[in-house]
């Protein structure tokens, strides 16, 4: 396989397939780049490192995992231990593959003070890696090395390379060194394709947890092969903490604090296993506090996607918006390539009110994925200008996904309300293929470690619509939902919210009410200013609809400003809070208020 055709082998529901499909490569990253690097040279002015896929040279086309393994972890390795440099994540850098460029060019791109090319050659036990730094303003080559190794002996290139790497740049490794690289050959070939596989999740495919099991086994199997390695066992516990979030099992979040445990003996003081760590705390402990540690390892120079992940979550949960929303700003710094990091930086910015630039960050997505993210960005625009045209278009060029399920129907339910085409909105949910939703799109505040089930959907619509009979039927399925499925932690709020739905689709307003109360009570805003906004909002539609007004408008009321809330027109314009309360007069003056305030927003 050669270095141009390597990505082919992408699974085609993946994001990269996805960019690569839509022609992402003819781009200039001008936008964020520029933003970004002038910030940076600014405060630090560090040497930022751009560092080429490598080619591989392998005669076995089976081998050019390795290549991309080894490449993913130098810079991982440069990433974290080498706090004097700003290095380039991998996912940016791929894109050069498909589409190579000069070193120039690529250097003014990415706004790269250099650059690093290399090749790999691995022949049965024999790997050979050559490597150039390049001076990214005048092209001039400035070092180049020839690694021969082993197999074996090149379980530490990466560690080598970097120290060599450094020296040329005149900063230095930190003194920590990872103890956790396998001895074992075939276990840190498991680790790499591990590695590979993360950065293929999509958490909006329909193939997702089969995905994700296959990345399970690939780092089970470098634990089997290798019961000391640590990184495996760190990445294990991560990706099992995360997946719990998506499926409630409880036998995979035991399997996440096994692993945890272990690394803990193999690796004390690992920046990704520290914020780990506090993830698992938070999914297991409600109102856990993010402690020192894992704020100081956020803020260190580790850029694994891993920890950027799940460090979004514990800052906001903690209700640290605007240090989550720094590190989104770092993370988008170091791979502008990526737009799913940029989907979340878009998110973050939305969730502190700064609209326009989000607006901005949905732009440069869509300008590279074909309007891949114009639903997002339409979605946006309808929370604050109360304008339903955009989103309407955007779904209307992709309503065929939403036969197949895709997460486009969580959109589609948004527009089809706002319209008030309630019998259209049945209609859709009658014909989804699907019982349930894994994970809602563009909402990372709404992570409940339990499916979403559609039921939900069609009780709302029903109200709506004013078909009584259609409201027992979705309260039915609700109550079949919740005895079929398992509680958590992480869910229980959920699940109180639901039953409250499913009590107010019968009629039963007392007991909505209650369930209501249950739901906050079981994750207030102090254990979880993540949630909140998820938990405020399901709750104030229950409350008004089953006559406790004054406590839905006040919950609206704190929804309407601060900091990850709902936009005004998420308030004013939806019928789940017009239709019950539209002749409150504390709701009245709350509409009155929130639409001057988008007269006067000007954004497009």
């Amino acid at each position: 396989m050669t270095a141009g055709d390597a990505s082919d082998t992408s699974p085609p529901a993946t994001v990269w397939a996805r960019i690569k499909a839509h022609k992402v490569l003819q781009w200039s990253l001008a936008y964020l780049v520029a933003a970004a690097s002038s910030k940076a040279s600014r405060v630090n002015r560090k040497p930022r490192l751009a560092i080429l896929p490598f080619d591989n040279l392998s005669p076995d086309p089976a081998n050019a995992f390795f290549a991309d393994g080894l490449h993913e972890d130098v810079i991982s390795t440069l990433a974290t231990r080498a706090p004097g440099l700003e290095v380039i994540s991998r996912t940016t850098m791929m894109l050069y593959r498909a589409a190579p460029k000069s070193i120039a060019v690529v250097a003014k791109e990415l706004g790269a003070t250099h650059v690093i090319e290399g090749s790999v050659r691995r022949e049965g036990h024999h790997v050979r890696l050559t490597l150039q730094l390049i001076d990214g303003a005048t092209d001039n080559h400035l070092w180049a090395q020839t690694y021969d190794r082993t197999l074996e002996d090149a379980l530490s290139l990466q560690t080598d390379v970097a120290q060599q790497v450094v020296s040329q740049l005149a900063t230095e490794l930190s003194v920590r060194a990872p103890r956790a690289l396998s001895g074992d050959p075939e276990a840190y070939d498991l680790y790499l394709k591990a590695r590979l596989a993360r950065q293929e999740l999509n958490p909006y495919s329909p193939t997702l947890l089969a995905d994700a099991q296959h990345m399970t086994d690939l780092l089970e199997g470098a634990v089997k092969h290798d019961p000391n390695f640590g990184l495996a066992r760190v990445d294990l516990g991560n990706h099992l903490a995360q997946l719990y979030v998506l499926t409630g099992d409880a036998e995979t979040l035991r399997r996440a604090k096994e692993q945890l445990d272990a690394a803990e003996e193999l690796v004390p003081g690992n920046p990704v296993l520290i914020v780990t760590r506090a993830y698992y705390d938070y999914v297991t402990r409600p109102g856990a506090q993010l402690g020192p540690a894992a704020a100081d390892a956020l803020r260190g120079p580790t850029q694994d996607t891993v920890n950027l992940q799940v460090g979004q979550v514990v800052l906001d949960v903690a209700g640290r918006f605007s240090e989550s929303l720094e590190l989104a700003e770092r993370w988008s710094r170091l791979d502008p390539g990526n737009v799913m990091v940029l989907d979340i930086h878009a998110w973050e910015l939305s969730s502190a009110r700064r609209i326009q630039e989000a607006l901005h960050v949905f732009d440069f997505m869509n300008s590279r994925a074909a309007e891949g993210f114009a639903t997002g960005r339409a979605r946006l625009l309808l929370a604050y200008t109360g304008r339903i045209e955009p989103l309407r278009a955007a779904l209307d060029r992709q309503m065929p996904s939403l036969r197949e399920g895709y997460p486009l129907l969580w959109f589609e339910w948004d527009a089809l309300r706002f319209e008030h085409r309630y019998a259209d909105l049945e209609r859709v949910l009658d014909q989804a293929k699907i019982r349930e939703l894994v994970f809602p799109p563009d909402n990372f505040a709404f992570a409940v470690a339990s499916p979403i089930p559609l039921a939900e959907f069609r009780g709302w619509a029903a109200l709506l619509a004013r078909d009584a009979a259609a409201a027992h039927r979705a309260s039915s399925e609700l109550r079949d939902f919740l005895t079929r499925t398992r509680p958590s932690s992480l869910s229980s709020w959920y699940r109180a919210s639901l039953s409250a739905e499913a009590h107010l689709l019968v009629g039963n307003s007392s007991a909505a009410i209650t369930g209501a109360h249950e739901s906050m009570t079981v994750r207030p805003r102090s254990y979880d200013a993540l949630q909140w906004r998820e938990v405020a909002m399901r709750s104030a539609r229950v409350l008004a609809w089953a006559g406790a007004k004054d406590e839905a408008v006040e919950l609206l009321e704190g929804l309407s400003t601060g900091e990850n809330g709902l936009g005004p027109a998420e308030i004013t314009r939806d019928p789940l809070y017009t239709v019950p309360l539209a002749e409150h007069p504390r709701f009245q003056q709350l509409v009155a208020r929130l639409e001057a305030q988008m007269r006067e927003t000007k954004l497009q």
